[in-house]
This record gives C-alpha cells, structure tokens and sequence, in this order.
C-alpha cells in the first residue's frame, strides 16, 4: 500500500509539472521576454553561456514581457547548418557551458525562449574555443578620466597613448595629451599637449598624430581645428605637416614617412573622407569622399590602420546586417598598391572595430568585436581567412569602442589593449599571442 501511495504521490507532483509546462498562460497583451546572450572561454574545449532577460522596469513604456518556461541551448560550427539543440533548462537555469568543442574552430551560439506555444530568440554570438594566452597589466592609471589609443613602437621600448591623466603637472589636470610609456623604467613623459590619436613610423624613430593646441574656434558654429604633427624622438622635436581650418584625424604614415593617410572633415573643398598627403610635393589626394552609409546619413571613420608589409589602408565602414537587423561596422578597405582596390575584409553579425596590422607579420589584422557577447580582441589573418579570438574577459574587464584600439608590439608576439577593470580604473593590459605561430 505504502508503494501505491508514493507511486501515486509522484505522479501527481509530476502532472502538476506538467501543467506548468504546458499550461503556464502568457497574459493578454504579453509576450515571452527576449534574453541577451553573452559567451566566455572555458577552456580549449568548452564555452560557458549565459543569458539575462532584464525584465524589471522602472520607467514608462516598459516591455510587456513574461518570462519564458524553458530554454533551449543551440550551437553550430559558424557557417554550417542546422543549430542542434544540447540542452533544454527550466527558468531559474540561465547559464550552461558547452563542451567537447573543438580548440580553434569558430562557433555560434543561440538560445530559444519558450512559454506557451510562444517562442523568441537571444542574438547570436560567435566564439571560439582557445588556450588563453599569457595576460599581464602594463600599467594602470586610476586617476585619469580617459586613457585611449595606446600605440606600441616597432622598437619595443616605449607605449604611447592619450590620456588626461596630470602626470607632472601639478594639481590641476590638463586636456588629453599624449604620453610616452617606457617599458623597461615603468615612467610616463609628455611628449604632446592636447593632442591625440598617435600612430608610429616603421621605423619607431617618428611618432604621428593631431593636436589642438594653442588652435582657437574657428566657424559657425565653433569648433577647433585639428592640426597634423609628428614627433621626432631622436631630436625631441615637433613640427606641423598639415594645418589650416579643418579637422583631420587618425594619421597614418604610409609606405614612407613622406606618405601620410589622414580623415579630415574638410579641405578647400570642406567636403569629409579619407585623404592621402604628399609631404614632399604638399599634394593632397582624396581617396575616399564621405558618402551615405546603409544606416545612417554619413559614414563614420573611426579608425585608419595602414599595413608597411602589404600596403593596405583599412577603416569602419557601417552597414545594416540582414540577419540580426541592426546596424553594425564592418572592416573595409583599400590596396594602395592596385589602384586603391577596395575590399571587405572583417564582416559578421557583431561590432568589429578599431581594426590594427601588425607591421610584423602580414596579413595580420587585430581588432575589437563584440560578437561572443561582450566586447573581446579577435585575430584575423586575411589571406587565409583564418579568424580567432584572443581574449575572453568577459565582465572582468571592459573595452570600450571608444579609444580601445589595439596595438601590436615585441616582434608581433604581444596585442596592447587599453579599457576598465572592475574598480573603474583604466588599465593597459597585454595579451600574448604567441600560440599562433
């Protein structure tokens, strides 16, 4: 008797279950929520999962959404069909890791949200199985508002970057400047007041970048100019190759030093794109005029990366991506050694930005993707189209698309990386990418 009753007690408590899985109500004028959807490295065979709904509200028109009864986990290897379902989890389980990946070998990820014979999807996310490389902070500067662009030289021994950090110089802080960061003593020299976007020479003898200073307002409405200069660290000295009334941004030399690559948002003819300047013979070429984007009324650089080896030039270049139906950046450019053949070089469902070469193996390109669901430095080696993932420090540490550029540096054995560790303060971090070669 004793076993009828518990045989019959669990078939109760099991087709009450049943009722809340198939019968939990959606109530009128709702829907079933849509998660988001962020991955991080495990190890070299598995990725962790997790999702969030953020269904509180505090404000007016919030989303009418309840949450879902299951999820279903999917993956694929990118670019294959169909998804396959490896779990289904009730909703208090928003996390899972996937395992028995292979090392190497993009993946994508998606979950599905059911309740009630409805059903939504998270967004998609790309990641890839990898063994962690060797990751150490270079510096942190804990009072600076911003610290941006940081610039390995080709000779190893110094970093530049932008920050507003007052290092020297008294108890008031200046506007950003650019620093020089000696690895070997661990000290920080201002080589460039009110200027920013630094960018070295092949030879690491000659530093490129724009300033403001002493520049005042020029226009209706205002706005202060951005002059060209290069910084000389042999002879510590500065001279301007590009003036007048415009703003220029991002330059970067070319095949020689005589060469230059610059976004400027007006010349005579105060019209915005990308230039090439002449320093022998002054002559400026417009290579690029600023035409609309697929989303928005203008295209918006936010970057120039030029490669000595190959001599591509690439940049941001927006578009609306079909599938995910949001605007997104993809990394375009040109070979300036075919006519300026233009090409598509970085495109998926993610942001990828702040595109860098290597200027020490070609083909080589680093740049900042948030398609494993937050924001992560991926390789892509171009002529083979081999593409990886460097990082995975998911909501350890933050790089933002503003300023986060990556930078090469020891003989390409290393990827600089600049963002927000979990106490708010900037940091420097470097990332050893020498298991891929």
């Amino acid at each position: 008797m004793s076993q009828r009753i518990l045989l019959l007690s669990m078939l109760f408590i099991l087709s009450l279950h049943g009722c809340y899985v198939l019968d939990d109500p959606i109530p009128e004028g709702f829907s079933v929520e849509v998660p988001r959807l962020r991955s991080e490295v495990v190890d070299t065979h598995s990725v962790r999962l997790t999702w969030h709904s953020r269904l509180p509200c505090a404000g007016f028109n919030c989303p009418a959404w309840v949450q879902a009864t299951f999820y279903d986990v999917l993956y694929r290897m990118l670019g294959e069909e169909p998804f396959e379902v490896v779990a289904t989890l009730e909703p208090e389980m928003k996390s899972w890791v996937v395992s028995g990946l292979e090392d190497g070998r993009a993946y994508e990820f998606l979950v599905r949200a059911r309740r009630a014979g409805q059903e939504t999807f998270t967004n998609s996310v790309v990641s890839s199985p990898f063994s962690v490389g060797e990751i150490s902070t270079v510096f942190v500067l804990p009072d600076a508002s911003h610290v941006f662009t940081p610039v390995a030289s080709p000779t190893g021994d110094v970093l530049a970057y932008v920050a507003d950090y007052p290092i020297n110089q008294g108890p008031n802080r200046p506007g950003q400047n650019i620093y020089l960061y000696d690895f070997q003593s661990g000290s920080h020299e201002l080589v460039a007041a009110s200027s920013f976007e630094p960018s070295w020479s092949a030879s690491g003898d000659r530093l490129i970048y724009t300033t403001s200073r002493n520049l005042l307002a020029v226009g209706s409405p205002h706005y202060v100019p951005k002059h060209i200069e290069v910084y000389d660290r042999v002879l510590g000295t500065r001279h301007k190759v590009l003036e007048g009334n415009y703003r220029s941004s991002y330059p970067v030399f070319g095949d020689s030093e005589d060469s230059v690559y610059f976004f400027s948002d007006s010349l005579e003819q105060w019209v915005d794109g990308i230039w090439r300047l002449d320093r022998t013979s002054g002559e400026r070429q417009l290579l690029l005029p600023r035409v609309e984007g697929d989303y928005v009324g203008n295209v918006m650089y936010r970057t120039l990366t030029f490669c000595p080896i190959s001599g591509r030039l690439a940049y941001n270049r927006p578009v609306l991506h079909e599938r995910s139906r949001r605007p997104v950046y993809d990394v375009v450019g040109f070979e300036t050694r075919d006519s300026y053949q233009k090409d598509i070089w970085v495109a998926s469902d993610g942001q990828d930005l702040l595109p860098a070469f290597s200027p020490f193996k070609e083909g080589w390109l680093a740049f900042i993707s948030d398609r494993s669901g937050s924001n992560e430095v991926w390789l892509k080696q171009l002529d083979t189209g081999f593409t990886a993932q460097l990082t995975s420090f998911g909501e350890q540490f933050y790089i933002g698309f503003s300023g986060g550029n990556p930078s090469w540096g020891d003989d390409g054995k290393a990827i600089y990386v600049v963002g927000n560790n979990r106490n708010g303060d900037n940091e420097v971090k470097r990332v050893s990418v020498r298991g891929f070669w």
